[in-house]
């Protein structure tokens, strides 16, 4: 009998050595729809992608009919979306904090309500009634929109799998929800939080700053490291700093995880007095690290705690930019800037797809969604085509 050996980092998937060279396998257990284990086994594969694309197949065969006919009746809101969590974990469609995410609104908002009702007794009118309350409390449009989509998603998966006959609850309305925050940021505010940054941060701190206007994500920066940056200089003699971004530190994720999606993989380029910055955030990080007898290496994330020399929590660049916002009466957080480099990007007339593969958007349609045009923005409109009007 054969050997076979699991594949590291290759969930199901087994390696194994035959006469004609090493060859790879797929063994999976599940349950059918009796709730018995099985095992499904398939060799032969001449490398562990085939392996992997076999049981991809497999994965989606068993998801849809993973829910004989006979079943429809008896499965409940929460069963389903805990098959949903599974396969989209599974597949790695998913990372970790969304799982997480997810599964917070589902369990604060959906399952108390519907979590044991079973999906074809859903009814609309419950479902509105369900909408109109949390407008009532007073929640934003944003997190409605977030608990709805979720819910949505089960009851569209749940058709088209032949789980129920038809989702009751598309085009459901939501009526007088409060408005997401602000994101508009006016340049003269902008300007003053920046000045009271400058002016009660230190240097150090200050790098931070200057690389969330660049519109990074909070957890692309956490999860710079000193090799995310190389130094070259191009044929003019002008130094270029390449910014590589593939990693993310989350609160979910402390030691660094994936990005949000393919598109956030990516690099950027930097020069001028961002160069110097960039060195003295690196310079600072090997200094903490050497007070503490900590090693450099490579992969050392240049935030640090300067109490200890490890990295920094994930939550200390919003507790940063709480001080410079309580100490100027101007409320920026991290995700503010990303929309500000977005508008301004925007009025620069950049390319659109210049524009979000800088941001890691995975289409221009969201980059057009971060522009909050301020009032500086909207002049420039009108001054631009002042000429043209009769007055």
């Amino acid at each position: 009998m054969r050997k076979w050996t699991a594949v590291k980092r290759h969930p199901n998937i087994y390696s194994y050595e035959t006469k004609h060279g090493k060859r790879y396998g797929v063994r999976r257990i599940y349950r059918n729809s009796e709730n018995k284990k099985k095992e499904f086994t398939k060799s032969g594969f001449r490398s562990a992608k085939d392996a992997e694309i076999a049981l991809t197949k497999f994965d989606n065969q068993l998801y849809e009919n993973q829910v004989s006919p006979i079943e429809h009746s008896s499965i409940t809101v929460s069963e389903y979306f805990l098959q949903i969590v599974e396969r989209n974990v599974k597949l790695k469609k998913w990372r970790d904090e969304t799982k997480r995410t997810q599964s917070q609104y589902f369990d604060y908002h959906i399952k108390p309500r519907f979590g044991d009702i079973k999906l074809s007794e859903v009814k609309r009118a419950d479902y509105q009634r369900f909408i109109d309350y949390l407008v009532e409390q007073k929640y934003a449009r944003t997190t409605i929109n977030s608990i709805d989509s979720i819910m949505q998603s089960i009851m569209n998966q749940a058709e088209t799998y032949d789980v129920i006959h038809k989702n009751k609850l598309k085009h459901i309305t939501i009526t007088g929800a409060k408005p997401a925050k602000n994101l508009t940021l006016e340049e003269s505010d902008y300007l003053k939080w920046l000045n009271t940054a400058k002016s009660i941060l230190n240097k150090y701190q200050m790098t931070m700053v200057y690389l969330f206007t660049l519109g990074e994500r909070r957890e692309e920066v956490l999860g710079l490291r000193i090799e995310s940056f190389e130094f070259s200089t191009d044929d003019s003699g002008q130094e270029i700093c390449k910014i590589t971004i593939d990693r993310a530190r989350t609160q979910a994720a402390p030691n660094g995880g994936p990005l949000k999606n393919n598109s956030s993989y990516r690099s950027l380029y930097v020069t001028g007095g961002m160069i110097d910055v960039i060195k003295y955030a690196i310079d600072t990080c090997k200094s903490i690290r050497d007070k503490y007898n900590l090693e450099i290496a490579p992969d050392t994330y240049i935030y640090l705690n300067e109490k200890n020399g490890q990295p920094q929590h994930p939550s200390y660049p919003t507790r940063v930019f709480r001080t410079v916002s309580n100490a100027c009466g101007i409320n920026i957080h991290p995700h503010k800037l990303r929309h500000y480099f977005a508008t301004n990007a925007k009025d620069s007339n950049l390319a659109d797809t210049s524009v979000a593969k800088w941001l890691g958007h995975s289409n221009v349609q969201m980059t057009n969604k971060y522009a909050r045009p301020n009032k500086s923005s909207v002049l420039k409109v009108y001054d631009g085509l002042k000429e043209k009007l009769i007055l």
